[in-house]
């Protein structure tokens, strides 16, 4: 079956693409080379392990029909095997995702896949990291690729919190993101709402959540920069007349605002407040 596949990653305008439909086969022919089934590969139990020549991948050329992808999803294993060529990790039945190399991705994450909404490749293959997904003519395009050591863990952290916060253990004193929740959270890069972080070791320590959307017409953005705050405070920078408490409902500021400038460099009321509990939204 021949489809039209169309995508742009991060804000890069692609040209269209066409895919043929491809085959099950033992050994395929995909690409500039073959790919055959390798069973002595080492794989996730919901994957099968292919061994590839030449620029041949598994997953290229899915089947496109009125919207709907049917592919297959791989993690590139690189070359544990440079006698027999690249090796991969691959869905071994047909889903909802399809490789994408007109995808124009960074290097770290050098995959590209479209996907028929709601779903995304790392729901078919749980060791292939990716990105968020951005909605393209109606399929979802990913940039995916090797792991990397994460920035911020929320497993085995010295961090304790109070309810309803997430711990989070971090190399750097970068905020944490909702995709830094675990493998059973969103994927999102949004920014979390988190607290001044407290040293554990040479981490940096934060208890953080998944913020209500801000009302309509607020201006009160999270600023760990301001002074005074300790860690475990959450601080904020409001430049209109609202305050913390109004944009975050579980937030509470028992202190008077100082007037000084927020991170960006805006005149705004600073403040340093505490988390009262309740659901999180994590």
């Amino acid at each position: 079956m021949t489809g039209t596949f169309t995508g742009v990653a991060l804000g890069v305008a692609l040209s269209l693409l066409v895919f043929g439909g491809c085959t099950a086969a033992t050994t395929t022919s995909k690409g500039t080379g073959d790919c055959e089934i390798d069973n002595n590969l080492t794989c996730n139990t919901l994957l099968g392990g292919y061994v590839c020549t030449g620029t041949a991948r598994p997953d290229q050329n899915p089947a496109v029909s009125v919207g709907v992808i049917e592919g297959t999803v791989c993690t590139d294993l690189g070359a544990v095997d440079t006698a027999n060529g690249l090796n991969y990790c691959c869905t071994v039945t047909p889903v909802a995702c399809g490789y994408d190399p007109g995808l124009s991705c960074p290097l770290a994450t050098p995959s590209g896949y479209a996907c028929t909404p709601p779903s995304r490749p790392d729901n078919f293959d749980p060791d292939l990291p990716c990105g968020m997904g951005q909605p393209v003519n109606g399929e979802t395009v990913f940039c995916c690729g090797p792991a990397t050591t994460p920035n911020c863990s929320a497993s085995g952290t010295a961090v304790t919190c109070p309810q309803n916060l997430k711990a989070l253990e971090c190399m750097t004193a970068t905020i944490p993101n909702e995709g830094e929740l675990g493998t059973d959270q969103s994927r999102s890069d949004a920014t979390l709402l988190c607290d001044v972080p407290i040293m554990v070791g040479r981490s940096f320590g934060y208890c953080c959540f998944t913020p209500t959307q801000i009302a309509v017409g607020g201006t009160c953005l999270q600023d760990q920069d301001v002074p005074g705050c300790p860690g475990g405070s959450f601080g904020f920078a409001c430049t209109g007349p609202d305050t913390p408490e109004q944009d975050y409902p579980r937030i509470a500021c028992p202190s008077a605002s100082i007037r000084g400038k927020s991170k960006e460099g805006y005149e705004a009321n600073l403040y340093c407040c505490s988390y009262l509990g309740g659901d999180a939204g994590i």
